[in-house]
Formats: structure tokens, C-alpha cells, sequence
């Protein structure tokens, strides 16, 4: 009895330190911290007609690496993002889409792979033309009435 518990806490211990690692790779950055991050961090840089800079799709953290989950935010987010240009908005594009190839081959992202096909259960039946489920029309219609 006092193996299957020492085993039973050990697995529980590998759970919590598996969901404490994953929680603490997706931070969520604070506007101080975004704030904090250098130009080369974000996908873009754009400088509006009153001398501000916009900064757009932050991706990298503050040593230069590229943070996988905001990288994939980046990617969701991009065709939110009105540019100035539609050729600017193909270079960040193409950027962002490369970094994704780079942590894909490192094993850091998920690769985005064709689906595989449903299981042969879940295929749908083929009829041969028929219509499955569909019943014929009734000589009289539901409403008629019989002595009518």
C-alpha cells in the first residue's frame, strides 16, 4: 500500500512541476515590461506624422529571444493590424512566419500540418445518389383533413 502512494505523490509531483513550467513559459507581459523591450523586439516599427513611434506584435522577450506563445499571438493577431502598406504588412509577415519555422525545427512550436483524415468510423457513408434520412412525400398532405 505504502508503494502505490509514494508512487501515486510522485506522480503528482511530475504533474505540478509540469503545469508550473508551462505557466511559467506563457506569462502574460505587462504594459511596463512591453514598454521596457527594445524596437528589435516587435514586428514592426512605425513612426506617425507627430514624430511617435507605434510599435506592433511583440514577439521577442528582453535578451533577444523569441517567446513562443507570444510569437503565436502575433500571428493570430496580424491581420488585425491596419498598415501602412500592404507590402509592409507581407514583410512582417513572412518575418513572423519565419521565426515560426526556426522554433518549429527546434521543437519549441508545433508545426502547422495538414489534418489527418477522419477515422474510417467517422466517415460519412456513401449512397450511391440516394438521400439517406430523407422519408417520401406523403400522398395527402399532414394538414388535410380525411373526410375533406
Amino acid at each position: 500500500m505504502t508503494k502505490k502512494l509514494s508512487l501515486l505523490s510522485l506522480g503528482l509531483a511530475g504533474a505540478c512541476v509540469i503545469l508550473a513550467a508551462r505557466a511559467g513559459c506563457a506569462q502574460k507581459w505587462d504594459k511596463t515590461y512591453v514598454q521596457s523591450l527594445p524596437d528589435s523586439a516587435f514586428a514592426a516599427v512605425e513612426e506617425l506624422a507627430d514624430g511617435r513611434k507605434l510599435r506592433l506584435l511583440p514577439h521577442h522577450d528582453v535578451s533577444g529571444k523569441v517567446d513562443a506563445p507570444h510569437l503565436r499571438s502575433a500571428l493570430r493577431l496580424w491581420s488585425r493590424v491596419k498598415w501602412q502598406s500592404p507590402q509592409q504588412g507581407q514583410e512582417v509577415l513572412a518575418h513572423l512566419k519565419a521565426h515560426g519555422a526556426g522554433l518549429c525545427q527546434e521543437g519549441r512550436m508545433s508545426c502547422a500540418r495538414s489534418p489527418k483524415p477522419a477515422p474510417r468510423a467517422a466517415r460519412p457513408r456513401k449512397t450511391k445518389g440516394r438521400r439517406i434520412g430523407v422519408k417520401r412525400a406523403a400522398a395527402k398532405p399532414p394538414h388535410a383533413k380525411a373526410g375533406a
